[in-house]
């Protein structure tokens, strides 16, 4: 009779976006021994997730599709699935993301049939609620999951592969109807037809991708007044190259900025290289690109104070070299500024009052001002970058899990504080065994978390280490 120590184990990995189904796929290549791999996520996005989730062919990648491979040992795994499907992009295109959500699901589907024996996966297309320990480290059941449908399921080890969050109203105050005309909390929500024919303008809060895609949007939607969008800085983010290339790697030396904590003396040094890949035919792409091979390395060497002064000042520049918008993306946008369409403002919103007629008053103090000019808009859309508070989240399981004290914020509200090997710490500063995470949330650890490059590689990190343990287990 098999003992519970003997049991297949039961693996649950919460969230079906990228992480989820790259994770899902590392362990079931990585698997040699029986056991169950439990994919939960949202059904409307399963096994796609937000990003992958439209089905709109003008949201575009915002990375060539050479290097979009999910698996890091095969970089244009994506780029030979579009030549295999017959689909006319070559490597070098930006694609559209819902053609790399059919790639990933057609992925996981490959990697199930292909799983050792006695590996199996299972899709539970249902979203996670709450998670319950039982303790016991390595006891079959070790930890309950709670679902939406009132049903539960039982793991011995949990991932928590859940994407990014919505962003938080830019006003401060949860108590604005953002979820209902004129106001749109999620710069996804549909617009409705008399909306985009009703005279007026339009405020994107925000001037990222999102905010580019949204104001993209409005345009081939028929939206006839003007955009305007409005961040801190009023920056948009940068525009890759045409037949961008991956970057070499001598751009930046490999123990570049070694052991050095002052920020002024990285940015100078970074500086340097921008000017002497200039002097070389190259540009700052090359050196920015370059450098994301020592990006977490440079990350983790600063003091706590360097990391803070980082994010306060830097990380918005940072953001819009770093994560930049497809050719088609920043041509059209440029076009549609140039008539005068789109609007781009610094500035920082102060209120907001609603008129009778249902559109909004919303002051805003334009940088370098010191009082606030009000304008009417007949719509408002929340396009700030995700939240990465986990205090300030929307989501139950979030927080159920930090009322009790299973899972911890970074002291600078990045992500998750997590232990070693992708185990998260506790309340109290213990290693949460069986639990783990990969995600965003990864930000506090690595800083480069967010994009397919980066993640892809977590995810096989995180698998060989519970392909290794379930190894183990089965040897003891």
């Amino acid at each position: 009779m098999k003992t519970l120590e003997s049991a297949i184990p039961v693996i649950a990995i919460v969230g079906a976006g990228f992480s989820g189904v790259a994770t899902s796929i590392q362990l079931l290549q990585q698997l040699q021994v029986p056991a169950r791999i439990i994919l939960a996520g949202h059904p409307a996005s399963y096994g796609r997730g937000l990003a992958y989730g439209t089905f709109s062919g003008h949201h575009l990648l915002n990375v060539p599709a050479g290097r979009m491979g999910v698996d890091p040992a095969r970089e244009a795994g994506f780029a030979d699935y579009l030549r295999d499907q017959g689909l006319n992009y070559s490597a070098a295109d930006f694609v559209p993301r819902s053609v790399y959500g059919a790639y990933l699901e057609a992925c996981l589907d490959a990697a199930a049939g292909r799983a050792s024996p006695g590996v199996t996966l299972e899709r539970c297309r249902v979203n996670v609620q709450g998670l319950v320990s039982h303790g016991g480290s390595g006891l079959r059941g070790q930890r309950r999951l709670l679902l939406q449908d009132g049903s539960a399921l039982d793991a011995d080890q949990v991932v928590l592969a859940t994407g990014n969050f919505a962003s938080r109203p830019p006003f401060g105050g949860r108590h604005l109807p953002w979820d209902g005309t004129p106001f749109l909390g999620s710069p996804w929500a549909t617009l409705d037809a008399e909306t985009l024919s009703a005279p007026g303008d339009v405020l994107l809060v925000g001037s990222g991708l999102t905010a580019m895609d949204m104001a993209l949007q409005l345009a081939r939607l028929g939206h006839q007044g003007r955009i305007v969008m409005v961040s801190r800085r009023g920056q948009l983010a940068k525009v890759h190259r045409h037949h961008d290339t991956a970057p070499r790697s001598d751009w930046v030396e490999a123990d570049f900025g070694a052991g050095e904590t002052c920020l002024r003396n990285l940015l100078r040094e970074l500086r340097r290289r921008i000017a002497r890949a200039a002097q070389q035919g190259g540009d700052w792409r090359d050196v920015v690109g370059s450098l994301r091979a020592q990006t977490v390395r440079l990350w983790q060497q600063l003091p706590a104070r360097g990391k803070a002064q980082f994010v306060r000042h830097l990380a918005p520049y940072w953001d819009v070299h770093r994560h930049r918008a497809a050719p088609e993306v920043g041509g059209r946008l440029e076009k549609l500024m140039q008539t005068g369409q789109v609007t781009l403002w610094a500035g920082t919103l102060t209120g907001l009052a609603l008129r009778q007629d249902g559109s909004a008053d919303v002051s805003i103090r334009r940088r370098g001002q010191t009082g606030s000019v009000t304008t009417a808009f007949k719509a408002v859309i929340n396009c700030i970058g995700p939240c990465t508070d986990v205090t300030q989240l929307d989501d139950s399981l979030f927080r159920q899990l930090l009322a009790a004290g299973e899972i911890v914020p970074d002291p600078m509200r990045l992500g998750l504080q997590g232990a070693s090997g992708y185990e998260l710490l506790d309340a109290a500063g213990q290693r949460n065994v069986g639990l783990y995470y990969i995600g965003p949330f990864l930000k506090a650890d690595y800083w480069e978390a967010t994009a397919v490059p980066e993640l892809r590689v977590h995810a096989q990190a995180l698998a060989r280490q519970i392909a290794e343990q379930a190894l183990i287990r089965v040897k003891v």
